[in-house]
């Protein structure tokens, strides 16, 4: 049976300020977003509320781009072998969408966060109104989420 994967791309969370981050001995300068995304689930649950709130969406988008490529193949295409991958990339804009819609806030205490209230981005001449979204204000976290199926 296969197996949905919500995860990380290990990234160096490439900022300036050298403060800890949470309860981490780590600064911003020497995480990850791997390290950042274990943070914001320990805290926030953010993947876990996403897959609560979309499961059926992900498991619908991943089974439809299976659907499509054996309709495809019985049409007498090759069968498409990135099938899974579409799907998965499905999985990954509802993920992004997810926390574009401010879909966390209000689901946990502290979201929104600080940071979105007071606006802070961390991204390069961004130019952001007050309240921005929470947990993507550098936008790593958001580009670096990856879905996989085995």
């Amino acid at each position: 049976m296969p197996t949905i994967h919500l995860g990380i791309q290990e990234l160096p969370y490439s900022l300036v300020d050298t403060t800890p981050v949470g309860n981490s001995d780590k600064s911003k300068s020497d995480m990850t977003t791997g390290d950042v995304a274990e943070i914001l689930e320990e805290n926030y649950g953010v993947m876990e509320h996403f897959w609560e709130r979309h499961e059926e969406d992900a498991v619908n988008a991943i089974s439809d781009s299976l659907s499509s490529a054996f309709e495809a193949q019985l049409d007498g295409a090759p069968f498409n072998v990135s099938a899974l991958e579409q799907g998965a990339k499905e999985v990954e804009n509802l993920f992004k969408k997810f926390l574009e819609n401010r879909e966390m806030d209000g689901l946990v205490g502290g979201v929104p966060t600080l940071a979105a209230i007071k606006g802070i981005s961390h991204r390069p001449k961004s130019v952001r109104k007050t309240p921005w979204v929470s947990f993507i204000d550098s936008g790593l976290y958001e580009s670096s989420f990856r879905c996989w199926i085995d």
